[in-house]
């Protein structure tokens, strides 16, 4: 991977040499807005300001939020902090993503997972994301709601989603070897693919 885009996106942590990307390392919701907003373009806020005094003018994904509260995409987790520490869950990760292209109801009809039962807060961005291959579960009948996401994996889920690839079968976790593309190129340059589907609904 270039050491550029490796500078560019290891932001949070300063230990991590500018050459590795850590691709094993935890996801939090900094990381996934940061890597949301850079893969579409860095785009200016039009927000004055954040309500939130856990997130710095100086932190260097302070525009990420700004766009990502303007946009809708994510909300706080109090009145006045963001979080941005806390770890992303897989359920975290496609409601982010679902909610980028305009929270869809028109595919939510139901999916085949018996952890993403009807009335959950990400079901329909579950079924959403099965729909179109973006995940395709941990197992059959599985999709870990709960489970903690690693940097791969959320760059992988937001490559699918931006239409670089989709999954046949098997569990999106073994899909991290298209992570080197994604982070060099579709993230952090915003050089990505135009396709159709849901790539021409993205962020519209």
């Amino acid at each position: 991977m270039e050491s550029t885009a490796c500078q560019r996106i290891n932001y949070l942590d300063k230990s991590v040499p500018a050459t590795r990307f850590e691709q094993k390392a935890s996801c939090s919701r900094a990381d996934m807005v940061f890597f949301l907003w850079a893969a579409s373009g860095r785009p200016e806020p039009e927000l004055q300001g954040l309500p939130f005094t856990d997130v710095p003018a100086s932190a260097p994904y302070y525009k990420a939020v700004m766009w990502a509260l303007q946009q809708h995409i994510v909300a706080g987790t109090s009145a006045t902090t963001f979080s941005p520490d806390m770890l992303c869950t897989r359920a975290h990760a496609m409601t982010i993503l679902w909610r980028a292209i305009g929270s869809p109801t028109e595919d939510a009809d139901g999916n085949d997972f018996n952890d993403v039962p009807c009335g959950k807060y990400y079901y329909q961005s579950v079924t959403w994301a099965a729909a179109y291959q973006i995940t395709s579960g941990t197992s059959n009948a599985t999709f870990s709601p709960h489970r903690t996401i690693n940097r791969a994996e959320a760059l992988t889920f937001l490559y699918i989603t931006k239409g670089g690839a989709s999954i046949a079968h098997g569990p999106c976790d073994a899909h991290a070897p298209s992570l080197p593309r994604v982070a060099g190129k579709e993230i952090i340059r915003g050089v990505y693919r135009k396709t159709k589907s849901i790539r021409s609904r993205f962020l519209r």
